[in-house]
């Protein structure tokens, strides 16, 4: 939308163990209104920044889930750190309910919302489950993160 408002990690950011999030960028964009993320929706959006979507399988931690207890604890703390400090005060209004993050893998893998577990990565419900990556259909949400390469 031409008045949404976007953040965007100012340098690329290594985030995990996984070569895939290695180097990447971090655009954060207010739609306005509840947006369902699809796969087309992600591909375009890294497309008009000229990057590419990350259309290959895995997530971040290699595995792991993250927690602010576990071995990926410097990437919680980092990911966490990034919404709070970066994201969180240019968009008051983002909350982990009406954030949806978008960054490749399959077709129902590619998104994920505020479920218990799924947004450990950002300092969300703590639970079972992959911070950048659950099983199930995406969501409309207002705010959508895409992870581009």
């Amino acid at each position: 939308a031409a008045n949404s408002t976007e953040v965007v990690s100012p340098t690329a950011v290594n985030w995990g163990n996984n070569a895939n999030y290695q180097n990447v960028y971090v655009y954060t964009v207010d739609k306005g209104t509840n947006t369902l993320g699809t796969v087309n929706d992600y591909s375009s959006f890294c497309t008009s920044k000229g990057k590419n979507y990350i259309s290959s399988a895995g997530y971040p931690a290699g595995g792991n889930s993250y927690s602010s207890s576990n071995t990926s604890n410097a990437l919680y703390v980092a990911a966490k750190n990034y919404f709070e400090n970066t994201v969180k005060p240019t968009m008051p209004a983002i909350t982990h309910d009406n954030l949806l993050v978008l960054h490749g893998n399959s077709a129902n893998c590619f998104a994920h919302n505020a479920n218990a577990g799924s947004m450990h990565a950002f300092g969300g419900p703590t639970g079972t489950g992959y911070a950048f990556c659950r099983s199930g259909a995406s969501a409309s949400k207002r705010f959508h993160m895409y992870i581009c390469k």
